[in-house]
């Protein structure tokens, strides 16, 4: 029966070696409020009790400025679905609208039972993450991704979006349970054109890392999120074999790979098929989790509401998966059937390592070349823009639109010279002025720009990138190493 860091510290061996992790400005943690620590307690269930269980589901419900479309009528639509639903846990993504975050929370709490949240909102860099819970939050973290994308690549905007995973300790009546949501960097272009493969790789080994210190095997776990990544690529590799993590919905249908991005949909009528939205599940030492049910969710065309008909609930459709928690062990088999070795794991995810930094460091050098070469054109035109406009450049004489030579000939019939210029070669007076400001206005407003842009993704943000690369990679020749498979 249902009831109703410093940048480049960022736990270099933690992962699947037991190491715990310290605070740093990129992983925080904060205790919930409404029960003090001593009243907090890890999952129990007991032998012979009846499971107890949840409904969980993911979205990403794309609420984002000048993008997003009918966002108002959708958002109303799918707090109407998840009530509906009975929904017990929600983890959201791509909530990047601040009315729009209000607007849901204030909504669930009115006509559902998720009466509990928490938006990570780490600094500047907005994750877009939320999280709405029917029980007590006790405790959250976040963690930013170490390698979150390019600044000069602005069309898709990675780089500005904050993207990490975060966490909430929840105290459910059955003992805590920890639940993960994230969004790693979406892929715009096929495999292998895909400038961030490497970045999401990472992603996917730094939340099984995240996961690692901050439950340290005490709670059952539930990862939800837009991972964008299928099941045939490396990173859901890493969540599954070296992480440990079983997938909801593969383990209902396991000859079923299902989709929740589609053509189907009117937001996205040239997408190929494909499920990049995921719920997994993990085992704690106390209690285990099954999935009973799990199932696409959203994919239908929303009610009216509010006198507007959306024409979908977002451009992805929702997960839904009714888990049941209960003592011990989960009876099934895990993602160990479907792994090979983890060290073909790690030598695929060191080749990709390899790539990245070789581009990097290509792109390193490129920028490097553009912002020297702007830092030295900048001040070369201002001068010859300042050069334009003295009386100097026309020799020393007056400066006027058309000039007599000594003669009396016209110049323009190259009779005659002017302080020994040949007249043809001067320039009318209105063209100069227009030429100097220019060159000037290119100095200020064009180079300086370029160079200061250039200079600093090639001194700054590209080899912070490559470094973040090589501690990574460090990392992961550790960890094939040990022959540490995480499981």
């Amino acid at each position: 029966m249902r009831q109703s860091l410093s940048r480049r510290s960022f736990l270099h061996t933690s992962l699947l070696v037991g190491v715990a992790a310290g605070g740093s400005e990129r992983t925080s943690r904060n205790r919930g409020t409404g029960m003090d620590a001593a009243e907090s307690a890890p999952f129990q269930s007991h032998a012979g009790q009846e499971p107890f269980q949840l409904r969980v589901v993911s979205l990403n419900v794309w609420a984002l400025p000048m993008v997003s479309k009918d966002t108002p009528a959708r958002l109303a639509a799918i707090v109407r679905r998840l009530t509906e639903l009975n929904a017990d846990i929600v983890g959201m993504q791509e909530v990047w609208m601040e009315e729009a975050r209000q607007r849901i929370i204030a909504d669930a709490r009115e006509t559902s039972c998720l009466h509990h949240h928490h938006s990570f909102r780490p600094g500047i860099r907005e994750s877009g993450l939320l999280i709405l819970s029917r029980f007590p939050i006790r405790e959250v973290g976040f963690h930013r991704f170490r390698l979150s994308g390019r600044p000069e690549r602005l069309a898709d905007a990675e780089y500005f979006a904050g993207k990490g995973i975060g966490y909430v300790r929840l105290q459910t009546p059955a003992g805590e349970i920890d639940v993960y949501n994230t969004h790693l960097i979406a892929q715009s272009t096929t495999d292998g054109l895909d400038p961030y493969r490497a970045h999401r790789t990472a992603a996917a080994y730094e939340m099984v890392t995240f996961v690692s210190s901050q439950s340290r095997e005490r709670n059952p776990v539930l990862l939800l999120g837009d991972l964008n990544m299928r099941p045939d690529q490396l990173g859901y590799h890493i969540v599954s074999c070296i992480g440990g993590f079983r997938d909801s919905y593969l383990s209902a249908h396991p000859e079923n790979l299902g989709h929740t991005r589609s053509g189907l949909n009117p937001y996205t009528p040239d997408e190929e098929p494909k499920r990049i939205d995921y719920i997994f599940t993990k085992d704690g030492p106390a209690g285990g989790l099954r999935t009973v049910v799990s199932r696409v969710i959203m994919d239908e065309r929303p009610p009216l509401v509010d006198g507007s008909e959306p024409a979908a609930y977002s451009d992805h459709y929702g997960v839904l998966s009714e888990i049941e928690l209960f003592s011990g062990s989960s009876s099934t088999d895990g993602p160990e059937e479907r792994c090979g070795p983890a060290s073909a794991i790690w030598t695929e995810f060191l080749r990709y390592i390899n790539v990245a930094l070789q581009e990097a460091r290509s792109r390193q050098m490129e920028h490097a070349v553009k912002g020297l070469s702007g830092a030295v054109v900048a001040p070369g035109l201002y001068v010859f823009g300042r050069a334009l406009k003295s009386p100097v450049s026309a020799g020393n004489a007056p400066m006027a639109d058309t000039a007599v030579a000594p003669t009396g000939e016209h110049p323009d019939q190259g009779g005659g010279t002017l302080d020994g210029i040949g007249s043809r070669r001067r320039l009318p007076l209105r063209r100069r002025v227009f030429l100097a400001r220019l060159a000037q206005a290119m100095a200020v407003a064009v180079m300086t720009p370029y160079a200061l842009l250039h200079g600093w993704l090639g001194i700054w943000i590209v080899p912070d990138e490559i470094q973040e690369l090589e501690a990574i990679k460090n990392e992961v020749l550790l960890q094939r190493g040990t022959g540490d498979g995480g499981r």
